[in-house]
């Protein structure tokens, strides 16, 4: 009787103790399974001669939303930096300043206005002047066009993540991107708002050639001006994160931009 009174005990200690490390594996898992966000944080973009065309340094804040973009140019030097800042409310973009480093110190800053979270008016200021500039905006909910009247028009055409389509001024075609329709971009994480993309060509064209970047959508093709369409090819690694960008022109590539990322835990 004890022989088996033992036998009973041992065979239930062990099942015990095999529930438990079925347990400790439940755990294990659990632990592993952590949904991360990988977010751009380095864009450098070279030429033909693999020279530095543009730097960008990309900070994002608790939200996983960009709030600062460090601009450097050929030389490595820091050019310029880019702050945005966010309403705490509505969490739409309230003003985006350009700082201006090299080579001569100013500063021009945007504040953003909406009614239901159409913007509807642009106010700019450079560095500390009492003068403000504002900008109506007028808005085509059919097309998602904004258009900005100042001496001239300005149009811009978003697509439904907000990603900038194309960019028309005085009625010449300035910008033209192609997007894959179902392929993620470099910001796939990133909520697009159109400030960023009314922005964009306030900037030089080197530095736009990599803002341009914050697209949600993949990039396939973008033209600048009367230079025709530049096919951009776009390298994925077996994560599924865009490692690189070459853009070509006439089947050559004179530009290639390379990024490196940061792990957000969510």
């Amino acid at each position: 009787m004890k022989n088996i009174l033992s036998l009973l005990l041992a065979v239930l200690f062990l099942s015990l103790v095999a529930c438990s490390n079925d347990d400790d594996g439940a755990v294990m898992d659990m632990e592993e399974e952590v949904n991360t966000l990988q977010l751009p944080s380095n864009i450098t973009v070279t030429n033909s001669d693999i020279q530095l065309v543009v730097g960008l340094e990309v900070r994002y804040d608790t939200e996983n939303r960009p709030v600062s973009i460090d601009v450097s140019t050929e030389t490595g030097v820091l050019q310029s930096t880019i702050s945005i800042n966010y309403n705490q409310d509505t969490g739409l973009i309230s003003t985006i300043s350009l700082n201006e480093i090299d080579p001569s110190p100013f500063s021009t800053t945007f504040n953003f206005s909406y009614e239901e979270s159409v913007l509807t008016t642009i106010q700019s200021q450079v560095d500390d002047s009492s003068f403000f500039n504002i900008l109506p905006v007028e808005f085509d909910a059919a097309t998602n066009t904004y258009t900005i009247s100042d001496g001239g028009s300005q149009v811009y055409q978003f697509d439904d993540e907000n990603n900038l389509v194309s960019y028309t001024a005085s009625d010449l075609s300035v910008w033209d991107i192609v997007h894959g329709a179902t392929n993620p971009g470099l910001f796939k994480g990133v909520d697009n708002q159109v400030a960023l993309g009314i922005i964009l060509p306030l900037l030089n064209f080197n530095v736009s050639v990599g803002l341009y970047l914050l697209s949600t959508k993949q990039i396939n093709a973008f033209s600048f001006g009367s230079s025709g369409m530049d096919e951009v090819n776009t390298l994925v690694d077996e994560d599924g994160l865009i490692t690189g960008i070459e853009v070509s022109a006439f089947g050559s590539v004179f530009l290639r931009t390379e990024i490196t990322y940061q792990t957000i835990e969510l």
